[in-house]
């Protein structure tokens, strides 16, 4: 029968916080990432897990109908208590409590096949410390009667049962550890084996199984070798013997493998799960006992064991693999090439430290279910495949203002609606805002919780009921060192433990601008000074005010050169100032500074006059008569009425000397200055500049 499932999942014990914020990890994880990686495939939902108790370090896991009644049951060895648990099944995906069964010290693997050929389900399993085989004969009512262990080389691993022979007896084959070998042990009918055969395989053989990869009609067999990295291939001749091995790469921590057509190609392959690096690796066959250079996909932490099956019947081989250390299962849907597909409700809550699995359906509806050996919390974990409930989300962003301008806040508006059918749990809606900006507050609708870190932010619902939106509110500063015009880009993504049949829609990214206008600056006003000696050409040193900067953001700055406190020499120097704010935008200005050696003034009237007597040039201010007067002249001839040593000062004048009322007048010969001196008996020094 064909399953009929569209999706898998196991889905949390209700309550279980330490389970959900496993989830919610797995959902921070996936949901930072594209989404449109992942492709569109029949999704994957299991119930509730169910535990029963086991003895002390159950390590392996095997199903059969023990009892005849069409009903799996389960067996499981258990290490620490060195028994089997028998757990018949109810045929509803429950089971009995369990009947234990004396084996050797240290059960570490369990197979099932009809050792003695009476048609009841018998039982194997290798006791790692007394390096022996038990064998527990089937009655068909799901008793057993022990049979004398045997004894074997030191540390058995692994066990696997099959016809190498091909004369409808089951055969063993037991991988080994320390001696990075195989036994092979023909059966002979009754429960009991012939002598060992032994073959060379890679360093540390960790997990063993058969198939016929060739497709010969012999049986093969393989190991997943720790030591080496590798999958040590022997192929069968149907005598029972095997030729010598072929080595193949796998992956960092080879540890456990199986076997399933994952490319529909009608060629058995092979899965190897490598518990050093989190990953699977897909070896497809060739169908002549080579194989394709291996396909790496992710699992969870500590991968220990797989198996292969069509977990959500679309005709696609799919992986269940046992995670050890985040005590999960993760599903892998297979797409039928190969390719294996971990969706964000990938994993799935098992007992602690799941060590092995077996997969089979307990309920009899047709579905493909799951049973882990918890090695820690001491129980086998029963998970069944159901309908998955699908819930559809899609979100809506917007953000404004558009452009926001820098120093004020962006609000980031966020819907996300169910378009059902089914609720959605344990939805997550992750925003990393921009790193241009920083967080200042959140808001939301209905139950959800607004958490995270920094711009790290995040929102949770316990549920969304189909048809419902909720939204979500973030404001967030834009950054002051902002670009006028820089791009403010913003995804915002939601995922739920609920599979959701339209991933497309589940992210959104916006786009707005920054506006960071340039710096303004004030205070570019022209200056004037009198240097200290007239004649003197070097000039003064000007400790001038710096021109103000207006910003819309703190952190402008500002530059002019020359700088204040430079020597200015006489004439007229151009200060060039430039602003930069945060955001890197700039204007520029500039001012002049003015330096004259001579200076003369009215003290009544105010009227002056400033000149450079190396240039020419003059500046003549009279405020009474609301004048000014600009030009340049060559003073030839000064006169002057007091008695000093020389009557003809040529270019140049003394403001100790001269210190009264200034006038100009036009003569013939030129502008003529004239100072009338109150200071020294109105003497009065003109100043003719002849033309």
């Amino acid at each position: 029968m064909r399953y009929a499932l569209n999706d898998i999942r196991f889905i949390r014990r209700p309550g279980f916080w330490v389970s959900f914020a496993m989830v919610i990890i797995a959902l921070t994880m996936v949901a930072r990432a594209q989404f449109s990686t992942i492709p569109d495939f029949k999704h994957i939902w299991f119930e509730p897990k169910v535990d029963y108790e086991t003895g002390v370090g159950p390590f392996s896991i095997a199903r059969a109908d023990f009892n005849k009644d069409g009903i799996l049951d389960l067996v499981v060895a258990n290490r620490d208590t060195d028994n089997l648990s028998i757990y018949l099944g109810k045929g509803d995906g429950t089971f009995n409590l369990k009947t234990d069964y004396k084996t050797g010290s240290k059960s570490f693997s369990v197979v099932t096949a009809d050792f003695n050929g009476d048609g009841n389900q018998d039982l194997a399993t290798i006791n790692f410390c007394c390096f022996t085989v038990s064998i527990l004969l089937g009655h068909g009512d799901g008793t057993f009667t022990k049979l004398p262990n045997f004894p074997v080389s030191p540390e058995p691993r692994s066990m696997t049962a099959g016809d190498f022979n091909r004369d409808g007896k089951a055969d063993l084959a037991i991988a080994f550890l320390p001696s990075s070998t195989i036994w092979i042990l023909i059966g002979k009918g009754d429960g009991t084996f012939g002598p060992m055969m032994e073959y060379e395989t890679g360093t540390s053989p960790h997990s063993i199984i058969t198939m016929d990869l060739n497709d010969d009609g012999f049986m093969d067999l393989m190991t997943a070798n720790t030591g080496t990295e590798t999958v040590s291939i022997l192929m069968g001749y149907g005598d029972g013997t095997f030729a010598k091995r072929n080595d193949v790469p796998a992956g960092p921590g080879s540890t456990a493998l199986t076997r399933g057509n994952f490319n529909n190609d009608g060629y058995p392959d092979l899965a190897v799960a490598n518990m050093t690096s989190n990953t699977v690796t897909i070896l497809l066959s060739r169908g002549d006992g080579t194989l394709e250079p291996g396909k790496v996909f992710s699992t969870g932490i500590k991968p220990v064991a797989l198996a292969a099956g069509d977990f959500n019947g679309d005709r696609n081989i799919d992986l269940a693999v046992i995670d050890r250390e985040s005590s999960t299962v993760t599903l892998l849907a297979g797409l039928g090439d190969g390719t294996m597909v971990r969706t964000p409700w990938s994993d799935f809550q098992t007992g602690q430290s799941p060590f092995d699995l077996v997969t089979g359906d307990f309920n009899k509806d047709g579905r493909l279910d799951i049973a882990t050996a918890n090695f820690v919390s001491n129980t086998v974990s029963v998970l069944l495949n159901v309908e998955a409930p699908l819930a559809d989300l899609a979100i809506v962003k917007n953000g404004s203002p558009n452009p926001t301008e820098t120093g004020k806040n962006i609000t980031y508006t966020i819907k996300v609606t169910n378009n059902g059918p089914s609720p959605a749990l344990n939805v997550v809606v992750l925003d990393d805002l921009p790193l241009n900006t920083t967080f200042v507050s959140c808001l939301v609708t209905g139950t959800g919780q607004c958490l995270g870190s920094g711009n790290k932010r995040e929102f949770r619902y316990g549920s969304i009921a189909a048809g419902v939106t909720e939204t979500m509110t973030l404001v967030a500063m834009v950054n002051f060192n902002v670009a006028d015009k820089a791009p403010i880009t913003n995804l915002a993504s939601v995922m739920s433990v609920s599979p959701d049949p339209k991933l497309d829609d589940n992210q959104m990214t916006i786009t707005t601008l920054a506006f960071n206008p340039p710096p303004v600056i004030v205070g570019l006003n022209d200056l004037m000074a009198v240097g200290s000696r007239p004649g003197d050409r070097s000039g003064m040193v000007m400790n001038y005010q710096m021109p103000t900067v207006l910003d819309n953001t703190p952190g402008a700055t500002i530059e002019c050169t020359p700088v204040p406190g430079s020597m200015f020499q006489v004439g007229v120097t151009t200060v060039n100032c430039k602003a930069t704010d945060a955001g890197g935008a700039t204007a520029t200005g500039k001012f002049s500074v003015t330096i004259w050696d001579c200076f003369l003034q009215d003290d009544r009237t105010g009227d002056s006059l400033m000149w450079d007597s190396f240039t020419g040039k003059y500046l003549f201010i009279s405020p009474r008569n609301y004048l000014t007067t600009t030009g340049i002249v060559r003073i030839t001839r000064t006169r002057t009425g007091m008695n000093i040593s020389s009557p003809y000062v040529t270019g140049s004048l003394d403001t100790r000397f001269f210190n009264g009322r200034a006038s100009v007048k036009v003569s013939t010969d030129g502008p003529v200055f004239q100072i009338n001196d109150s200071n020294y008996r109105n003497n009065v020094i003109q100043l003719y500049v002849l033309p």
